[in-house]
């Protein structure tokens, strides 16, 4: 029978990145507590191995190719922990703060990042709307096009922000969005095995 480890070991090794068995472990215990959880919490759709394995990790892990590596990074609305629980298992030498207003999912995220072991992960219990002065902001699946603007609002001076996203809003349309709103604005895209193209957003303040 596969496990997350192995599947997710897999598809990140075909895109060249390579996880330690350390690594894997953790997203397999992340992984059984989401499961476990998502029976009484809903937290998430998506629970089959295959699917979660290319829909939630490996995108989360794609995605971060294009995040900075030199700040504190804030995930509004981290929900289920995609992606910033991901990216603090990925990136063990980086600072996480994860933020998440419903305080079950809260407390998901805090006992699964006790679970494996995550000293460079704390769970902020609040809206995007409460922060301030932030450098670097992140968000997956919880503000859809074109509701931005609680990631601009949270960001310092020069502060930016990442926004996983899938068919829209379209290069073009985005760059236009931004710039009307005195940003610049950067396009990423990659290809998932079967979930096609997917895009990250970037908008930084002028």
């Amino acid at each position: 029978m596969s496990t997350l480890f192995q599947t997710l070991k897999l598809l990140a090794d075909a895109n060249e990145i390579y996880l330690s068995d350390v690594q894997l472990e953790k997203f397999q215990i992340h992984f059984d507590q989401m499961c476990k959880w998502n029976k009484t919490h809903n937290l998430t759709r998506i629970t089959d191995l295959k699917s979660a394995a290319e829909k939630h990790y490996l995108d989360s892990l794609v995605g971060f190719q294009f995040i900075p590596e030199d700040r504190v990074v804030h995930d509004l609305g981290s929900g289920a922990g995609f992606p910033g629980l991901v990216g603090a298992i990925l990136r063990p030498a980086q600072e996480f703060v994860l933020v998440e207003p419903a305080r079950k999912r809260a407390s998901f995220l805090e006992r699964t990042a006790k679970a494996c072991k995550l000293t460079n992960l704390r769970v902020v219990n609040d809206r995007a709307q409460a922060l301030s002065n932030v450098d670097l902001v992140i968000s997956r699946g919880t503000f859809s096009w074109p509701n931005w603007a609680p990631l601009a609002e949270s960001l310092g001076e020069a502060g930016e922000f990442f926004m996983w996203l899938g068919h829209t809003p379209g290069a073009d349309l985005f760059q236009e969005s931004l710039h009307a709103k005195n940003f610049t604005s950067a396009w990423f895209s990659y290809e998932l095995p079967t979930s096609g193209t997917r895009h990250i957003g970037r908008g930084k303040k002028i």
